[in-house]
């Protein structure tokens, strides 16, 4: 991000937040974002050492959620991920659970997904390879369907779509 554009914030959620780690890519969100805002619920899910020493980092801010909204539904950090960034105002939510990203559209946000991340950061320049991400994650075991790896490689200009 350039020194003479706006401050981009977003909220993070576990997952999103995990798959990154495993996929070898969780710094490319500094070269997206100013900040990674992570209510204090996604702090306390993020128990595993690797995932826990990185968000550890000045670049994320754990904040406290004063009112937690009542959708029902979602696990603890999607339903305080949503309530902190409509708290801070900031639009745009790290999520990758479908239900969590109904209801923040349904509350006016803006929801990315680690496949977005992902192409976003190739197609910025921050990371060289969506493929090699998605590899590592796999080898990780986190799901990762056919589909999306596929239309993730598309997206990013890695595959063409014939």
């Amino acid at each position: 991000m350039s020194m003479s554009q706006s401050p981009v914030f977003c909220v993070g959620d576990t997952s999103t937040l995990i798959r990154l780690r495993k996929g070898k890519v969780l710094e490319c969100l500094q070269s997206l974002f100013s900040k990674v805002y992570l209510p204090q619920a996604v702090k306390d899910e993020c128990r595993d050492p690797q995932t826990a020493a990185a968000i550890a980092q000045p670049f994320f801010v754990v904040k406290t959620v004063s009112q937690v909204l009542d959708i029902g539904g979602l696990h603890q950090g999607e339903l305080e991920a949503i309530s902190l960034a409509k708290e801070l105002g900031i639009n745009i939510v790290l999520l990758d659970d479908k239900a969590a990203i109904k209801k923040a559209i349904r509350h006016n946000l803006s929801p990315i997904g680690t496949f977005d991340v992902l192409v976003l950061a190739k197609r910025g320049g921050f990371i060289p390879s969506v493929k090699q991400a998605m590899d590592a994650m796999r080898s990780e075991r986190e799901g990762i369907t056919e589909v999306d790896y596929q239309r993730t490689m598309i997206d990013a200009g890695e595959k063409s779509s014939i």
